[in-house]
């Protein structure tokens, strides 16, 4: 089995775990979004993105939620994320470089404020 193979192998068992587990408000995203209750749109969860680090190695990122159409990520951060903002940034910097909309929200805004997540949300669908 190549070492290609093995990365993305361990990528996928990833993707998976957190689809079968996940945090409270993906799960309130979800319940909101799938079945194309959002707009009309089909959202994947954990969706897998690959992209060319550089010339010769492939990466992985696992979007929290993706809509192919739009090319439009939903990221919902939990407290994990204030550790670790500018990793997020870098990698916010890397999807739009790719040509991805890259919209990001809190657990609290997805669990208090959904009205607001949607009229954001909304903004992307219609331009």
């Amino acid at each position: 089995m190549s070492n290609r193979f093995q990365h993305y192998s361990r990528v996928l068992s990833y993707a998976r775990a957190m689809r079968n587990n996940p945090t409270k408000a993906e799960e309130a995203f979800w319940v909101k979004a799938r079945r194309r209750n959002l707009f009309d749109l089909k959202f994947n969860r954990q969706f897998i993105l690959r992209y060319r680090k550089d010339q010769e190695k492939l990466a992985y990122y696992i979007a929290d939620f993706y809509n192919h159409k739009l090319k439009l990520i939903v990221e919902i951060d939990g407290e994990i994320h204030q550790s670790q903002i500018e990793h997020d940034l870098m990698r916010t910097d890397t999807l739009k470089s790719l040509g991805y909309t890259v919209i990001r929200f809190t657990n609290f805004q997805i669990l208090n404020e959904f009205e607001s997540v949607i009229s954001e949300i909304e903004k992307y669908v219609l331009w």
